[in-house]
């Protein structure tokens, strides 16, 4: 039996910014799929190019100065880069929509909730103004908002930041979308919104199908919401698995110097254990996804001279789980 298609198929996608000093390479060579009802976690330090993977796929790269150089999108065997502006005006927010990282500079101060969710349900749906205002506040109830009748009026410097967040999710929502791209929704968040946020979304996804990428570089997150998981550093992806083998076997350096940085309650109880987070030494190398060996190299402690001259290719290392490393047999067995 074939597998089943991917709704959102990303395909060789190579981004670049023009800079005083040259041009960038933000994003190098990213493949991903993402299939009907399933979360599939991006994650990576601040930089790299989880946010312009997303925002490439909604082609929402301002041009000048990003701009794509290589590779496809598709929704739904969609080449999203034969649409014209119009087409694609039609693809966001009603097939694929995105929660944007900070609710506060993505709204604006000066509209209400209802007008800024209205917007784009007037625009793919149509309706009376009160077909309108029902659907806002079904959206708003569908993401818990308490008095909805209230809250459809008010002005988001009158909500909370989990209120706001609320409100972008329904923002998104608001035409169901087949996809939803939900960059680090739970940013600036407390613990127990943040929990709330994470539910919110296994729910929707439960009751409409929708497809979720999931932007973040908590791994916490990642082990209790995703289905599977996308490792990216310095613009490239570097390893890919099922959520369960990537982190209790990670087969490259970086995806195990981000999960020793976790904070470990059980390790911490242990007499004499307790001691400083592990870190990951050094930064991320200027345009790394341009050095011709792995990128993560200069700051690997397995790493030798081929490492540092030689791109390592993807190698398959479990069931569905692929990494970009010549020491990937090294790592076998070894905990982070």
């Amino acid at each position: 039996m074939s597998a089943p298609k991917p709704l959102l198929q990303i395909d060789g996608l190579s981004v670049e910014f023009s800079a005083r000093a040259g041009s960038v390479s933000a994003v190098d060579d990213i493949s991903l799929t993402l299939h009907e009802g399933e979360i599939l976690a991006v994650v990576g330090e601040s930089g790299s190019g989880k946010s312009v993977t997303a925002l490439s796929a909604l082609r929402l790269i301002p041009d000048p100065p990003g701009r794509i150089v290589a590779g496809s999108v598709s929704l739904d065997g969609i080449d999203l880069a034969t649409l014209d502006e119009a087409q694609m005006r039609r693809i966001r927010g009603k097939e694929m929509a995105m929660i944007f990282q900070d609710p506060m500079s993505s709204l604006n101060p000066i509209l209400t909730v209802g007008q800024q969710i209205g917007e784009a349900i007037s625009l793919h749906q149509g309706g009376t103004k009160q077909d309108v205002r029902d659907r806002i506040l079904e959206v708003l109830e569908l993401v818990r908002i308490p008095q909805a009748e209230l809250r459809i009026d008010q002005y988001p410097h009158e909500l909370s930041g989990g209120m706001r967040q609320r409100i972008m999710i329904a923002m998104a929502l608001s035409c169901n979308p087949r996809v939803l791209l939900a960059d680090e929704p739970t940013t600036a968040l407390d613990v127990t919104i943040q929990a709330q946020i994470l539910a919110l979304l296994r729910d929707l996804r439960a009751r409409l199908g929708t497809a979720i990428l999931l932007i973040t570089h908590d791994l916490g997150v990642v082990a209790e919401n995703a289905d599977r998981v996308v490792v990216m550093y310095g613009g490239r992806k570097v390893e890919e698995g099922p959520v369960e083998l990537l982190i209790g076997a990670p087969r490259h350096p970086y995806t195990r110097g981000l999960l020793g940085s976790m904070p470990n309650l059980d390790q911490a109880l242990v007499p004499g254990r307790q001691g400083r987070l592990t870190e990951i030494q050094g930064s991320v190398p200027i345009n790394a996804a341009r050095l011709p060996g792995c990128g993560f190299a200069a700051r690997c402690p397995f790493a030798d001279d081929h490492c540092v001259a030689v791109r390592p290719p993807f190698v398959r290392v479990g069931d569905g789980h692929i990494s970009a490393c010549w020491k990937h047999d090294e790592l076998e067995g070894i905990q982070p």
